[in-house]
């Protein structure tokens, strides 16, 4: 009788060490995966992103880009970059849509749709207009005013068209 609870209390012993050490590897395991994906990986649905310059903006993700994170709002499109995300809350699980399109490119879209938009600095001004154009590190946008002003990537905000 003695033997049986001897061996008893071994393979519980056992068993205790080879979940421990499961539970150890998945640990790891999670922490590896995590750290190889970016924070913008993981957005889906319905999310609060606070803004640097601009507040808060909430959403849907429609996409995430490597400049920028696409959430559609009732109305409008609105283009969060990436760099002025100062956090964001309700991120469900999941994976939103990957572009390649970069700032060019939707200010291309933008001007050949012949749509204005809304561009929130990081400084908290606004500028409204037409798209001129898209260079390689900036967009020059036309007043209602009718001039014209040149906003570089980096100090965007956040973009704003109508859908």
């Amino acid at each position: 009788m003695r033997w049986d609870r001897l061996f008893d209390d071994l393979e519980a012993s056992a068993e205790d060490v080879v979940r421990d050490e499961r539970d150890v590897l998945a640990d790891d395991l999670r922490d590896e995966l995590l750290a190889e994906r970016s924070w913008a990986d993981g957005l889906a649905g319905a999310v609060l992103v606070s803004v640097h310059g601009a507040g808060d903006v909430e959403g849907a993700v429609a996409g995430v880009a490597e400049e920028f994170v696409h959430l559609e709002t009732g109305h409008e499109d609105v283009l969060v970059a990436r760099s002025a995300v100062m956090a964001v809350s309700g991120a469900g699980r999941g994976s939103a849509r990957r572009s390649r399109v970069g700032w060019g490119g939707v200010f291309r879209a933008a001007r050949d749709d012949g749509d204005p938009v809304r561009v929130l600095r990081r400084d908290g001004q606004q500028v409204e207009g037409e798209v001129i154009a898209a260079a390689a590190d900036a967009v020059v946008l036309r007043t209602p005013s009718g001039r014209d002003v040149t906003i570089p990537w980096s100090a965007i905000a956040l973009v704003r068209r109508r859908r």
